[in-house]
């Protein structure tokens, strides 16, 4: 475990900020883990866990607890599709190498979406109509409270629009997940080509993705941002892409303070004119 370490880069918004004290999961040292979370927990400290941040704000200078960077990586397919992956995978790269390795192009609209697997799964990612969620048979954890492993089943993870039971359980550090991948589940089926779609729509910078929640599968939160006059618009180093409105983009300026305030104007604006409350997609950590 070391102290006050720079983790500006886990999050791809890149803004200034640092770890009181900071542990790498590496996928086969829960014991250090597990003796730095009881450390933490006897200096009564918060703790965060991160996977590489690229669906996270850090909204702080320095986190005054633990900091868990999630880097463990590695897959196992088995028989009749069943498939193991440690946690810090990236989603990416794990989609690749399914369908260029393994002839499986179940999820090939997940290539170009961002993170790991296991914080796709905490949020239930998704695009193009396909969800993580419905795929999910086990999911291994380590409660930092306790110290005790456990699995749960996908049922119980009540997953929903970008939503898991994960979330209502800070507690619980995803070690690894199991999936089936025997059939095709999908909400809508759809023909785009990601990582062309990804390149002619979404900017290219300093970003998490698409920052909000989409209200409604007919009402997207980027015309929201566009209609109240949000498009484009700059706050210090902060600003909504031009290129797609419910992009939050750095100019590699912004500060957490800049992005959170206009954050905070979006909703403000939408709220006031479409009595819509946007919901961030993106994590925002606070301390």
């Amino acid at each position: 475990m070391k102290q006050h370490v720079d983790i500006s880069h886990l999050s791809w918004y890149q803004t200034p900020a640092s770890a009181r004290y900071f542990v790498s999961f590496e996928g086969d040292n829960i014991e250090e883990i597990r003796a730095a979370v009881k450390f933490i927990q006897e200096m009564k400290l918060p703790i965060l866990t991160i996977a590489g941040g690229r669906n996270s704000l850090l909204a702080f200078d320095e986190y005054s607890g633990l900091v868990i960077y999630n880097s463990s990586e590695g897959y196992n397919l088995g028989f009749d599709r069943q498939l193991s992956v440690l946690s810090g995978q990236s989603i990416w790269d794990l989609a690749e190498a399914l369908e260029n390795d393994h002839g499986i192009d179940l999820w090939h609209r997940f290539q170009g979406l961002p993170g790991s697997v296991g914080g796709a799964v905490f949020g239930n990612a998704g695009c193009f109509w396909l969800e993580i969620g419905p795929y999910v048979t086990s999911i291994q954890i380590l409660d930092m409270q306790t110290g005790e492993i456990f699995s749960k089943t996908g049922e119980v993870m009540n997953f929903a629009y970008r939503w898991s039971e994960c979330k209502n359980h800070p507690e619980w550090f995803i070690l690894s997940i199991d999936f089936d991948l025997s059939e095709l589940r999908e909400k809508y089926a759809s023909e785009e080509e990601p990582l062309l779609w990804r390149e002619r729509v979404q900017p290219v910078w300093l970003s998490c993705g698409s920052f909000f929640k989409n209200p409604s599968r007919e009402q997207s939160a980027g015309s929201l941002i566009e209609a109240v006059g949000l498009k484009g618009y700059h706050h210090g180093g902060a600003y909504f892409s031009e290129k797609h409105a419910n992009f939050l983009m750095s100019d590699g300026t912004a500060t957490w303070q800049e992005l959170t305030e206009l954050i905070t104007m979006a909703q403000e604006k939408v709220r006031e004119q479409f009595q819509i409350q946007l919901e961030p997609e993106v994590r925002i950590i606070r301390i």
